[in-house]
């Protein structure tokens, strides 16, 4: 079966293709259905009701930091490359992420996490229910989120900055996670709107936001539509192809600090057969 290592990096190190089945195959759409800061900027809803020089924002409005500056827009244009799904733990306490699980093109992959684990310890709500409320592992089940990553372009034509002054942006690269309440809307669009018959390079899809309430709290969803069909040119292979090598080198790297964890908490016999098993 070969080196987990090897099928790991090689997952995503493929070539973008002119051939429509390929290219669905590469980027995880063969069979939809299923039995500041470094790299590219993080598109995200924003929360925050003003700054802190005192300028006052809108709530609800998608943003992102193009090279100089915060932008919101009511709504953004993006032209995806690829979709991936992680888990992660996010800690509260620590404001950092302190467990992240392999990028896989299914959800019914394999997802080793750098804690030597899979999928940083989320089971199945079958799982879940066979557990007291009080059992660690359900305690730590429920920590776990899962994230829909979508890499791409972005236009957003009619953002401002936060004084409020037009700062439009075109063609960038972003990364954006989805998750929780955004996880379904956008996983249910590709899946249903784009499924095995339109390549994610090939799609213009805009997405503005719902405004949401439960109880208390208020917050806002993804409302992705279908602007257009594009051609796959030279450009758009280009970043398709610089995404999905990103995302190899990503899972590499992980793939390492899953191998060196696993060392801490398993014998060396355990240890083979998991890789075995990963295999």
């Amino acid at each position: 079966m070969g080196n987990d290592l090897e099928m790991v990096e090689n997952e995503f190190a493929v070539s973008v293709s002119d051939d429509k089945a390929a290219l669905l195959a590469a980027l995880g759409q063969d069979g939809v259905s299923e039995n500041r800061q470094s790299g590219p900027a993080t598109l995200r809803i924003n929360y925050d009701a003003d700054t802190e020089d005192g300028h006052t924002l809108k709530r609800g409005t998608w943003k992102i930091w193009n090279g100089s500056e915060n932008v919101y827009s009511d709504s953004v244009v993006i032209n995806p490359m690829a979709r991936t799904y992680q888990y992660s733990i996010f800690d509260q306490e620590e404001g950092q992420i302190i467990c992240r699980s392999m990028q896989r093109r299914k959800m019914t992959d394999r997802f080793e996490d750098d804690r030597g684990g899979v999928k940083c310890g989320r089971l199945t709500r079958k799982e879940e229910e066979e557990l007291d409320e009080d059992d660690p592992r359900l305690l730590l089940s429920k920590s776990v989120t899962c994230n829909l990553i979508i890499y791409g372009q972005l236009d957003m034509p009619d953002s401002v900055n936060a004084a409020g002054e037009a700062s439009p942006v075109k063609d960038l690269p972003f990364v954006g996670y989805f998750k929780r309440s955004g996880f379904r809307p956008m996983n249910d669009f590709i899946k249903q709107k784009l499924g095995n018959s339109i390549p994610l390079p090939t799609a213009l899809i805009e997405i503005k936001t719902k405004r949401m309430a439960n109880g208390g709290v208020t917050y806002w969803i993804p409302q992705p539509s279908l602007v257009k069909e594009v051609s796959l040119t030279p450009e758009r292979k280009e970043l398709c192809q610089k995404f999905l090598d990103t995302i190899a080198a990503s899972n590499s790297m992980l793939m390492s600090d899953h191998k060196e964890s696993l060392k801490q908490i398993m014998p060396n016999e355990d240890i083979d057969l998991a890789n075995r098993l990963a295999g």
